[in-house]
């Protein structure tokens, strides 16, 4: 059993310094194996948009329902469709007839 690990090891170190002794040799490349190839393209300026146009649906994260506790007319609309509203703020004036 040891004789075969002793062999096995020995074939190892012997593979290593063959390895070893071969890096150091290389073989000079050929001019043409040296050339780098590149390859480009001419930019010329142009307008660039930054805006895209895109379609989709929109959904508010809150909603809520809006109901008169007086029965009555329309007689003024307080806020514009869309604008930012606060709590308490009056948007509605009717005329309770």
């Amino acid at each position: 059993m040891y004789i075969l690990l002793a062999v096995g090891l020995g074939g190892l170190i012997m593979y290593r310094i063959d390895a070893n002794a071969t890096i150091g040799k290389t073989s000079k490349p050929s001019p043409e194996s040296t050339k780098t190839k590149v390859r480009g393209m001419v930019l010329t300026p142009r307008k660039f948009d930054d805006n895209i146009s895109l379609s989709g649906t929109l959904e508010a994260n809150e909603q809520i329902e809006i109901r008169s506790e007086v029965s009555g007319i329309v007689k003024g609309i307080n806020f514009q469709e869309g604008s930012k509203v606060g709590q308490g703020q009056v948007l509605f004036r009717v005329d309770d007839i």
